[in-house]
C-alpha cells in the first residue's frame, strides 16, 4: 500500500501511535537523509511528513523512490516532491508490533532536517516543535546536530 493510498484518519491514528524512543537511527548519503532502527526489527515501511508549512504533507514515498545503502534507507528524488533542504520532516518507520494483543504494528518516529549552505554543503540538525510567539507552533530547524536520542 502506498502511502498516496491512505487515507487521512489512517494517516492521522499512525502519526499520534508513534514515539520519538531513540530507536531510529538518521544519517546523510549523498547528501540525503538514510533511515534505520538501533534494534534488529523487520521493518515494514517507511512513511516521511513534511513539517514545513502550516499543514504538514505525508510525502507519497514508494519503494522506488528510495535507495538501499547497506544498513539504511536513502530518500532519493520523488517526481512528485523533491526533497527540500532547511525544511522540516518527521521520519515514520513502520514496524510489527511485539505485543499484537492491542496493536498489529508499531511506528518509531524521529524529527529532523537537512540544512544545506549556500556552499553546498550538507549537515544534518534536530528539528522541533517551535514556540508560539516563533511560528505559531509549526516545527522548524534547529541548529543542533542530530543525535540519537
Amino acid at each position: 500500500m502506498t502511502l498516496s493510498s491512505l487515507s487521512m484518519g489512517y494517516a492521522n491514528s499512525f502519526v499520534n501511535l508513534s514515539k520519538e524512543d531513540g530507536e531510529v537511527l538518521i544519517s546523510l548519503v549523498d547528501d540525503y537523509p538514510c533511515f534505520s532502527l538501533n534494534a534488529n526489527k523487520e521493518i515494514s515501511s517507511f512513511y516521511l511528513r513534511d513539517m514545513g508549512g502550516e499543514d504538514p504533507k505525508l510525502l507519497p514515498l514508494q519503494e522506488n523512490n528510495f535507495h538501499y545503502n547497506g544498513h539504511c534507507v536513502s530518500y532519493g528524488y520523488d517526481v512528485s516532491h523533491k526533497f527540500i533542504y532547511n525544511s522540516p520532516y518527521e521520519i515514520y518507520i513502520k514496524v510489527a508490533a511485539e505485543d499484537m494483543k492491542k496493536y498489529r504494528y508499531r511506528y518509531h518516529k524521529a524529527s529532523f532536517c537537512v540544512l544545506k549552505s549556500q556552499k553546498g554543503t550538507t549537515r544534518l540538525v534536530k528539528a522541533r516543535k517551535s514556540h508560539f510567539w516563533e511560528t505559531g507552533g509549526q516545527f522548524k530547524c534547529t541548529a543542533q546536530d542530530w543525535t540519537q536520542k
